[in-house]
């Protein structure tokens, strides 16, 4: 089943694992800047929104890839052609 679908599926895990790691380093970049803002504000509300914000971005992009995996493996591939 992985060897029918691999070259249908390399462009969106690729872009996914690529767009996790551009995340996660939003994301230790914020925890980094929220430990200095709050050390000098006493006031993480900031940072611990950018933070939230930045893990759902992750959780909708491991969504949208396992939405596009079960897209793939079900024949749909052209999903422009339902509108």
């Amino acid at each position: 089943m992985v060897k029918k679908y691999w070259r249908k599926l390399w462009a969106p895990v690729l872009i996914t694992i690529l767009m996790l790691i551009v995340l996660i380093g939003y994301l230790f970049a914020f925890l980094f800047v929220g430990t200095v803002y709050y050390a000098f504000n006493g006031s993480a509300l900031l940072p611990v929104l950018f933070c939230l914000c930045i893990c759902g971005g992750c959780g909708v992009s491991v969504f949208v890839l396992w939405e596009r995996i079960k897209e793939i493996e079900s024949g749909e591939e052209d999903d422009i052609s339902q509108y």
